[in-house]
Formats: structure tokens, C-alpha cells, sequence
């Protein structure tokens, strides 16, 4: 220890300072002052977004108290959308028309012109299927469970593809067709559901073999035609500023 305590002296006379270990932990009025300021920095963040919200709500109920019957210049913008918006719809009905009558008439060609065997070998068509009554419904509808002629057969059909049960060519006179739709798919089954137009099927269904056929999607037809009334419509919920761009901008 006299050791110790002489070098310290000779390092002092030196001009030598004995070293410290640096700390980085600030003193305790740094610390608080700066607590202080950020939390200060939070009220004030907090003050201005109460404000903004405040300003939000005033705005909205503000607009609530707009009259609702609008100057002769928003008339006249309303009545030009709103014969825009009836010229949109009436186009695009038009197409949409036009597309489903062509694919119906494409499926009714192939339908009388391919043999089976290229039909099914495409995937739209399995033949020599048996048939029963599957229990429960779906919805109203029946259902029928069509069994293949052997598991893992190729096909293209999907769950909600239009289909025709027959007993020979679905357009042909006198083969009794039935509509339904795919409800599901199994390796060795296919569960359809009767559409509630189609006829109950006859009596003695699982002594037939039937024929199954995919064909043109009316159901996805009728579905795009709603939206776009929807769209178009006077009760659309949406966006009415992209409504306008898309119908009343942009087309000019």
C-alpha cells in the first residue's frame, strides 16, 4: 500500500491526473430534465391530434347540416352522370350479351358435331355414369351423386361449372335433359345439384346410365350483369369520386 500511495505521488508532482473510468450515464437533473421534455413532447403530439380530430368531427357534422337539395349547377352534373352512367351500363350489357351468346353457341356446336369420344377425351364430357339420389339438398335442390367407370378418371370439371345429365345427346329431341351444377368433386363420384328449374329426376334414375356434359356458364353471366347494374346503378355505396372517373372522365 505505501507502494500504491507513493506512485500516486510522483504521477501527481508530474502534472499526471490519476485515471477514471468514464461513465456514460448522465446526472440525475440531465436525466429528469430530459424525461421532462419528451414527455412534454408527447402532450403536445397528443394536443394536436385531439385537435385534428376535433376539427374531423366538426367538418362532419357540418356537412350533415348541408341542405339537401342541390344548386341548379350540382343538378345539372348529377343528371349528365347520371345519362353517363346509363350509356356505360347499356354498352357494357351489350358486350357482355354478345360474349355469353357466343360461348352458348360455341358449346351447342360442339355438343352436336364431336363425337363422345373426343368430348371426353377433352375433359367436357364423361359418359357411362351411373346415378342415385344423394340424401339432404342443397338448398332446395336435389342432388345427385353420378358414379365413374373407374376412380382417377380425367376430367375438367370444377364445383360451379353448369352441366346437363342426359341420357344420350343433350340436344338431340327426345333425350331428356336435367341442369344442375357441380357441387363436388371425389376420385370416384361427382355430386351434382339439380338446378330448381330442372324436372325431379324419373323414377328408377339408378337402373340409367347417364351422360354428363359441360356447358356455357349462365350463372357467371347473370352475376357480372348484376354487378355492373349495381355499379352503375343509382343505390351504389361506393366510391362516387372513382365511379365518376372511370365513367364520366375518363370515356370524354
Amino acid at each position: 500500500s505505501e507502494c500504491i500511495m507513493l506512485r500516486h505521488s510522483r504521477g501527481l508532482a508530474r502534472g499526471v491526473r490519476p485515471r477514471v473510468k468514464a461513465s456514460s450515464r448522465k446526472p440525475r437533473a440531465v436525466r429528469s430534465a430530459d424525461a421532462n421534455s419528451s414527455s412534454g413532447g408527447g402532450k403536445r403530439r397528443r394536443q394536436h391530434l385531439g385537435e385534428a380530430l376535433e376539427r374531423v368531427r366538426l367538418g362532419e357534422e357540418a356537412a350533415r347540416d348541408l341542405p339537401l337539395s342541390p344548386s341548379p349547377r350540382h343538378s345539372d352534373a348529377r343528371s349528365d352522370s347520371s345519362g353517363a352512367r346509363q350509356a356505360y351500363y347499356a354498352k357494357w350489357e351489350a358486350l357482355l350479351r354478345m360474349e355469353w351468346e357466343c360461348e352458348e353457341a360455341a358449346t351447342n356446336q360442339r355438343l352436336l358435331e364431336w363425337p363422345v369420344e373426343k368430348l371426353e377425351k377433352e375433359g367436357l364430357c364423361l359418359a357411362g355414369l351411373s346415378a342415385r339420389r344423394r340424401k339432404g339438398r342443397f338448398y332446395s335442390q336435389q342432388i345427385l351423386r353420378l358414379s365413374l367407370r373407374r376412380s382417377g378418371l380425367k376430367h375438367s370439371f370444377q364445383p360451379g361449372d353448369e352441366v346437363l345429365l342426359s341420357r344420350g345427346c343433350p340436344l338431340q329431341g327426345g333425350a331428356a335433359s336435367l341442369k344442375g351444377e357441380v357441387l363436388e368433386l371425389h376420385v370416384g363420384h361427382i355430386d351434382v345439384a339439380l338446378s330448381a328449374a330442372a324436372a325431379s329426376p324419373p323414377d328408377g334414375v339408378e337402373r340409367e346410365t347417364w351422360r354428363l356434359d359441360r356447358v356455357a356458364n349462365r350463372t357467371a353471366f347473370d352475376r357480372t350483369v348484376a354487378g355492373l347494374r349495381s355499379w352503375a346503378g343509382d343505390r351504389f355505396r361506393g366510391s362516387e369520386g372513382l365511379r365518376s372517373l372511370l365513367i364520366v372522365e375518363l370515356p370524354r
